[in-house]
């Protein structure tokens, strides 16, 4: 139902944005008002003019369809805006105020309430299924994300997660945020789901609310909005109108000539097709921000999740990768795998050189001389010789000091006797 009432709404949306439309505070004059493939607002003085309600950005002046709601409202299946207030976080209003589809990361209950959800799933699915996935993220058979590895950016052959991404602290194989913006963590995979005061939670980040207008989705670097409010599309990383951004490309002395399949560059003064999977496209950057599942953004192209440690392309294909992001070395099959744990080297796919202390087994693999039994698959100490401990972090045997009265959390001694 959700999603049949989606297809509407914007098959209505996409006919009212086909007619003649009126921009809320748009400029009265311009150089040349006739080149703009929008007609602008007339004096209300002179009585000719129709302005669209105070809580719509740009409207239909025919039919009052409003084609993008103002701050703080969100649009209903009619095109009318509805304050933000009736119902927090709903992205799309139904009959009587209920709401029928909720923002990015939130989920509709029977109580007509959006709830956070904090089990890697973006956009909501029907009887508690998941439609789309945080990027990197699969489904199982019942529709729910795997989060095993949920904001990893480096995962080691074991599978387990090595680094996390900015903002973030790896615990007990875990990322777990650790922004000190945030105000409530959520413990199980953890995501930020509540932020301090003066700053506003979009999708799992906190942001201040100026950086993420008409925002619901922002990337890591805070730089590029992905998902904009619904009428809203992606243009330099922030969110504007389509009608704001044909100004703005006006203002800039381009005439928009694409197709819809299209895009202009500023720069070459031509029109090119949309890149490949690519779902939601900024115009400003020019450059994909959200792909089509299962692809995900890599340098601004939608791309198979295993490019994800990419960090050189090929001159001549862009979808072949031609070097790794450090700790990650590049495979026979042009794939990204991490450098095996206590690596300093990689030739021919095998380890040939470790790092200071370890040494390098038969197996191409580094062991810790101080270590008494080692896992036979990956190298890394299950438990460590007498008089040495294993580190919660780096899973290393140090020297355990006999003359320590107390430990801090990272095995170091405190308190001496």
């Amino acid at each position: 139902m959700e999603i049949s009432t989606l297809i509407t709404f914007l098959c209505l949306l996409r006919s009212a944005s086909l007619q003649t439309i009126v921009i809320n505070n748009a400029p009265k004059s311009i150089a040349n008002p006739s080149a703009l493939p929008f007609e602008l607002p007339q004096s209300q003085s002179d009585g000719a003019g129709v302005q669209c309600p105070s809580s719509c950005a740009v409207c239909s002046p025919k039919s009052q369809f409003c084609i993008a709601c103002s701050d703080g409202f969100e649009p209903s299946h009619i095109g009318q805006c509805i304050a933000s207030s009736v119902v927090e976080n709903c992205q799309l209003y139904g009959l009587r105020d209920a709401c029928l589809i909720c923002k990015p990361t939130y989920r509709l209950l029977i109580n007509n309430t959006c709830v956070k959800m904090a089990d890697g799933c973006l956009i909501a699915g029907p009887s508690g299924s998941c439609s789309r996935c945080m990027d990197g993220l699969s489904k199982d058979q019942q529709g729910l994300c795997l989060t095993k590895n949920l904001n990893c950016v480096a995962i080691a052959n074991t599978m387990e997660c090595m680094l996390c991404q900015r903002e973030f602290i790896l615990v007990a194989g875990k990322c777990i945020n650790n922004d000190t913006k945030c105000a409530l963590v959520e413990p199980v995979n953890g995501l930020c789901m509540q932020c301090k005061q003066g700053y506003r939670l979009v999708e799992y980040r906190c942001v201040k609310p100026e950086d993420a207008l008409n925002c619901y989705i922002i990337s890591e670097d805070f730089q590029t909005c992905s998902y904009c409010k619904t009428g809203y599309f992606s243009f330099y990383g922030k969110c504007y109108t389509q009608q704001k951004i044909d100004w703005l490309l006006f203002q800039g002395n381009l005439q928009k000539k694409c197709i819809s399949t299209q895009y202009y560059d500023t720069r070459s003064q031509l029109c090119h097709p949309l890149p490949q999977f690519c779902e939601r496209f900024d115009y400003g950057f020019l450059r994909c921000v959200v792909c089509l599942n299962p692809n995900i953004v890599i340098s601004g192209l939608c791309r198979d999740p295993s490019l994800k440690f990419c960090d050189k392309f090929d001159s001549r294909n862009a979808y072949i990768c031609s070097s790794c992001l450090p700790k990650f070395f590049l495979t026979a099959t042009k794939i990204c795998q991490p450098i095996p744990p206590f690596c300093e080297m990689v030739v021919n796919q095998m380890c040939a050189k470790c790092i200071d202390s370890f040494l390098l087994n038969v197996r191409y693999q580094c062991e810790d001389p101080n270590c008494d039994v080692a896992d036979p698959l990956t190298s890394l100490c299950l438990s460590c010789k007498p008089s040495f401990v294993k580190s919660i972090d780096t899973s290393i045997c140090t020297f355990e000091d006999t003359n320590c009265l107390e430990k801090g959390s990272n095995l170091s001694c405190i308190r001496c006797k």
